[in-house]
């Protein structure tokens, strides 16, 4: 399958249920390698591990304390404006690390990964920064997946029935997620960690390949819409 022949509502839905079935078929993660390496809609859109290299390394509630009590941070994780004065004798690299959030608008951000790292349970009233959120949640445990636009996007149509065209076009326009996708990130979740093969489950990180085959796919199923960038998941 080429990226044009993903044109109709019947065309995206075959082929999104047709990676699914693979990857719940694969029964080691060479097998979820193959399913992106020997496809070329996927080859193409696949996740550039030059720009999103492995994170191998977890952070825990601890080392957030630590950062709290070294007045970095606040409780509510947002990084103190004195932090400046303490990495001014810092290496280099950290304060590269801090001007690039800096520049890119990014410092607020840091304190839903926080939240996300330091709940022992899922917050239910989290609204906002799902995504950041669900991170710190990863980056505490790689037992679990990770959340963004595209993996959702194809998670979404394959729950979607084949009939509904219509509403597996609005969900290939998904572009932001929020609060309306809380339903579909948490059955998401529960996807990744109850339905793939017991043996692929054994292997420590198998999410890891999951989630870059989802993204590559959503990201092939993706559509632009100026008119409706906010396309909503709530009814799935």
């Amino acid at each position: 399958m080429v990226n044009n022949e993903l044109k109709t509502a019947d065309d995206v839905k075959e082929y999104v249920d047709c990676i699914f079935n693979k990857i719940l078929e694969a029964q080691d993660t060479d097998s979820i390698k193959k399913i992106i390496d020997e496809d070329p809609v996927l080859i193409k859109n696949k996740m550039n591990v030059d720009k999103y290299p492995r994170i191998n390394f977890d952070i825990n509630k601890d080392e957030i304390d630590l950062l709290i009590n070294q007045n970095v941070i606040d409780n509510e994780g947002n990084i103190i404006p004195n932090f400046q004065n303490i990495i001014k004798n810092s290496d280099a690299i950290t304060k590269l690390f801090y001007v690039a959030l800096w520049k890119n608008g990014d410092l607020t951000k840091i304190k839903h990964i926080i939240q996300g790292i330091r709940d022992k349970e899922e917050s239910i009233s989290k609204e906002d920064g799902l995504v950041f959120y669900h991170f710190g949640k990863y980056l505490k445990n790689k037992n679990l997946p990770i959340i963004d636009q595209h993996v959702l996007r194809a998670f979404a149509i394959y729950k979607t029935e084949n009939t509904d065209s219509k509403k597996i076009n609005k969900l290939r326009k998904l572009s932001t997620v929020n609060k309306s996708h809380k339903k579909i990130i948490s059955d998401y979740k529960k996807w990744s960690v109850k339905e793939v093969q017991i043996n692929l489950k054994n292997i420590p990180d198998y999410l890891y390949y999951i989630d870059k085959t989802l993204f590559a796919l959503g990201k092939a199923i993706k559509i632009k819409d100026t008119k409706d960038q906010n396309s909503s998941l709530s009814q799935v």
